[in-house]
């Protein structure tokens, strides 16, 4: 009989932990276990590669407390052996649940994060205070890392066969994540990318996101149809805040006809992520210095933005430097509007 195990993370943003979470459900997947990763509602996972082996089950509350009723039910229908939880307070919510449905599942803590170092607010010191009576309910205590295993140890009075470290995986990324932010419009040029996605190096690794809403947005998904890129390419709609988008993202593409600034270009470099541009007035070259921090291609240059492309993989280049981003920072820009204005 296979073993069930359940993994339960509130979030399945782009944070460490949830990177771990996400990585250890796919492994054991594929060993002939049967795994359910967990998460509140709300919680995004465009981050991650779930693997179709893992059942993945979002719960109808976004609030840990609000949860308590549905991981109960859970664990009666499902009936896992084991309970891998994430992170401090899930642990404390994982064995409330536990005692009230009567369950053996065996619940595992898998801590992160260095408590004496956090910001320790009321909540969190409640959270300290229950962890030390709850860990007694525990099966196992995995932290990731010897300093951290000894702190809790000690803080703690846990046993030392009852706690263990194991460090985070470290996986070479599978994927290429190209992102476009911009209205979907004829002057941000998407279609060209869409039309040259397959001719790309390393084009089977390659997904591409397009942020943002517009006139051409048909006219786009009708060209992705065309290309049979469905599973390749990604619309996310307008995104109010894209900046963990842009974490998130190994290229910037900037492929427009025409710009007077290009505000995502600067956005590009506060984040050290390597941008591909056409070279179109106005703005991508002045902020790229030339090709001094990225990559500009000849607009709607089929061959030239292959080349640039391939060129990407070989060549380094310098990443701005503080005293040069500070120009696009709003105090410097905001004190030239007033020696201009006043």
């Amino acid at each position: 009989m296979k073993d069930t195990l359940v993994i339960f993370i509130p979030s399945l943003s782009d944070g460490g932990a949830e990177k771990v979470a996400v990585n250890l459900a796919n492994s054991l997947a594929f060993k002939d276990k049967i795994i359910t990763l967990l998460t509140l509602k709300k919680k995004n996972n465009i981050y991650h590669n779930i693997s179709d082996k893992v059942e993945l089950l979002e719960l109808k509350s976004s609030r840990l407390l609000f949860s308590i009723f549905e991981i109960i039910k859970l664990l009666v229908s499902k009936k896992p052996k084991y309970f891998i939880s994430f992170l401090y307070a899930s642990c404390l919510v994982s064995v409330i649940c536990k005692i009230l449905s009567f369950s053996n599942v065996k619940i595992i803590f898998s801590i992160h994060n260095n408590f004496e170092k956090s910001k320790i607010n009321l909540k969190a010191k409640i959270t300290l205070f229950l962890f030390k009576y709850f860990v007694k309910f525990s099966y196992k205590i995995i932290t990731v890392s010897k300093g951290l295993k000894k702190q809790l140890q000690v803080q703690f009075n846990i046993p030392k066969d009852k706690i263990f470290y194991i460090y985070n995986t470290i996986f070479k990324k599978k994927n290429i994540n190209l992102l476009i932010l911009g209205r979907l419009t004829k002057q941000k040029n998407q279609i060209f990318v869409i039309r040259n996605l397959r001719k790309l190096k390393y084009f089977n690794k390659i997904k591409l996101f397009l942020v943002g809403n517009g006139e051409d947005f048909e006219l786009l998904k009708k060209e992705v149809m065309r290309n049979k890129l469905n599973n390749k390419v990604i619309f996310l709609g307008y995104k109010k805040n894209p900046y963990s988008l842009i974490r998130f993202c190994d290229y910037l593409i900037v492929p427009s006809l025409w710009e007077g600034f290009g505000n995502i270009v600067g956005e590009g470099l506060f984040f050290k992520k390597k941008i591909i541009s056409s070279n179109c007035d106005f703005g991508p070259s002045e902020i790229l210095q030339g090709e001094k921090f990225g990559y500009l291609y000849k607009i709607n240059s089929k061959n030239d933005f292959i080349i640039k492309f391939m060129k990407s993989f070989v060549q380094i280049k310098l990443i701005p430097n503080k005293i040069y981003l500070n120009q696009f920072h709003i105090s410097y820009v905001s004190k030239k509007y007033e020696r201009v204005i006043f």
